[in-house]
């Protein structure tokens, strides 16, 4: 992991312990970048990164003008948290593992469950990812067709109509935006992996829960090779 992005990974961890111990309350606005990277001793640049995860991970907001503040929603926080300390005790591997077992278990019942207002929230959630991916460079842009991917596979989720269902995917969450590091690496991963988000759509719309099978499994199996590849080449 180059130093950069260990700097961040400490002023996240920072940031994290001051709403831990109560020095940073819900619905309270961040220190200034400028304060944050004195007290952290690291550059502004450092400082914006850790707090764009705050953001992708939702609980933090940015009010032009005004500063970022940590958003009022104690179940937000404790579902970061705990998302936190997964990331910090398993590895990628096993939380794409994971996310196979609890996607594939999923697909099929979405296909099988979905209706018309479930098609029309999956399509509009499909076009928000192709506008995400129309360009992805900046750190911030990544973030962005993170989220609009993660969202998507949320919505599959929640097509199920099954609670506890939808609640194991909300525990990958963090494990799905953590992937920045392979993005950033990989250049052309959108024209890749965007095509196999259309064909599970496509499966979805259809009702066809064997299709549907097939492309999320074509779909991990890519993203499972460039993460092992990602972990060869950073080893």
């Amino acid at each position: 992991m180059d130093m950069e992005k260990v700097r961040a990974n400490r002023v996240v961890q920072g940031i994290k312990d001051m709403i831990v111990n109560g020095e940073l309350t819900p619905g309270a606005r961040y220190p200034s970048e400028r304060v944050l990277a004195q007290r952290f001793g690291v550059s502004r640049n450092t400082v914006r990164e850790a707090i764009q995860y705050f953001v992708m991970v939702g609980v933090a907001s940015t009010k032009p003008g005004s500063g970022t503040y940590l958003v009022n929603d104690t179940d937000a926080l404790k579902k970061m948290m705990d998302a936190r300390q997964m990331l910090e005790k398993y590895n990628w591997t096993e939380i794409q593992q994971a996310r196979r077992v609890i996607e594939m278990g999923i697909i099929k019942l979405a296909a099988h469950n979905a209706n018309r207002e479930d098609k029309i929230r999956l399509r509009n959630a499909l076009q928000k990812l192709d506008e995400a991916g129309k360009k992805v460079e900046t750190d911030a842009e990544i973030n962005a067709y993170l989220n609009a991917d993660y969202e998507l596979h949320e919505e599959i989720a929640r097509i199920t109509h099954n609670t506890i269902l939808m609640e194991l995917h909300a525990s990958l969450r963090e494990g799905i935006l953590s992937l920045a590091e392979v993005w950033k690496r990989f250049a052309n991963l959108v024209d890749i992996v965007n095509p196999t988000h259309g064909k599970i759509v496509d499966a979805i719309a259809r009702n066809d829960e064997e299709e549907a099978a097939a492309a999320m499994d074509e779909h991990l199996r890519y993203m499972e090779y460039r993460i092992e590849l990602n972990r060869t080449i950073g080893s």
